[in-house]
């Protein structure tokens, strides 16, 4: 296989750019700081 370093970005199924609503961003932190 070719060396590859980027993430598999092109592999994804097509998702819209990414506009983060204040739910997300709130569901993030939380997981986040879960992993904490």
């Amino acid at each position: 296989m070719a060396t590859v370093t980027t993430p598999n970005i092109e592999t994804t199924p097509k998702a819209p750019p990414v506009t983060l609503t204040p739910t997300a961003i709130a569901k993030v932190k939380e997981i986040m700081a879960q992993q904490d």
